[in-house]
């Protein structure tokens, strides 16, 4: 069967309409949405053209999340991170996919999680200045650190007084004071009387120097006391030093000669000077101090310590 000339031109043109669209229409939009290649089979078509804004859009939101390429450059170089890294003072550059390696007294933990490393250091909580190790057992207000070459550590001190020598501390210690209230005229007590008949001598009264371990620069001791008889003849009194606490003591040192006396009243007696001097002595701390008693050709022999009695050490801690 054969088609006039005049039919066929006429479904040639209906053809031709049916096929023919808008591309930039709201309706070509529409039904333009698929990933596949589009191809015309038609001849008297011209190439297909995408010229819908809307199209443009579509597409990027399919292939680019809605963004630019300039915006995803942007953003792919702001998240790139550290692109080299180098120790403090090293030109050398570390660059590439660097890791962080553990040490003796660090570790690592990853947390994916949080998306990060977790570092921790075995002594965390130790404190070092210069590799030395820094004792805060004795931290106070006002306090020095200061080094010790006993333990080889920095330590929390005192700072020394009186434009002393650096390190050097001054204390002085009334060890046997009263309890009288101050007045006017104050009143000097004593310590409880000690009585001895076997000629042997008898500790009045002792006293414990417990500084921190050190070094004795100078003693100077005001050393005041009362003491009788019982009995005609005489009773005898002196004062010692020795090194270490009164319960496990080093060797006695006498730091008075022997002050003899026949009163059967009390009467006050008294030495007083630098001490750190004399031969045998401690030069250390800590140090114990002690006032002895005994008879002499009396009955018996009494004496107490003044509360005036005071000594001032000069010394460093080791």
């Amino acid at each position: 069967m054969s088609l006039s000339k005049a039919v066929a031109d006429q479904l040639l043109s209906e053809i031709n309409r049916k096929l023919k669209h808008r591309h930039d229409s709201r309706e070509g939009c529409r039904n333009i949405n698929t990933d596949m290649q589009i191809i015309s089979r038609v001849r008297v078509l011209p190439p297909l053209k995408v010229i819908s804004r809307a199209m443009v859009r579509n597409l990027n939101a399919h292939f680019l999340q809605g963004k630019t390429v300039a915006q995803i450059v942007a953003e792919a170089q702001a998240a790139s991170g550290v692109s080299s890294l180098s120790e403090y003072g090293d030109p050398t550059l570390l660059t590439g996919a660097v890791k962080l390696e553990e040490g003796a007294e660090i570790t690592l933990t990853r947390s994916d999680a949080h998306n990060a490393l977790l570092i921790a250091g075995s002594e965390h909580n130790a404190v070092k200045i210069k590799g030395k190790p820094v004792d805060d057992s004795m931290i106070e207000d006002g306090k020095i650190l200061v080094y010790r070459a006993t333990g080889d550590k920095l330590q929390y001190e005192t700072p020394a007084g009186g434009g002393g020598a650096a390190g050097w501390e001054n204390v002085v210690c009334y060890p046997w004071g009263g309890t009288a209230v101050l007045s006017a005229d104050p009143f000097l007590s004593y310590t409880d009387q000690v009585s001895e008949n076997a000629g042997v001598y008898a500790e009045v009264a002792w006293f414990d120097f417990d500084m921190p371990a050190g070094t004795i620069k100078s003693i100077f001791a005001h050393l005041v006391w009362a003491q009788k008889v019982t009995g005609s003849g005489t009773g005898l009194v002196k004062w010692q030093i020795a090194s270490g606490p009164h319960a496990a003591p080093g060797t006695w040192v006498d730091i008075t000669d022997e002050v003899s006396e026949s009163s059967t009243s009390y009467v006050d007696k008294g030495r007083s000077g630098i001490a750190h001097r004399i031969t045998g002595i401690t030069l250390t701390t800590p140090f114990t101090i002690r006032c002895l008693v005994k008879k002499g050709t009396a009955t018996s022999a009494e004496a107490k310590v003044k509360s005036n009695t005071y000594l001032r050490v000069t010394h460093k801690v080791s």
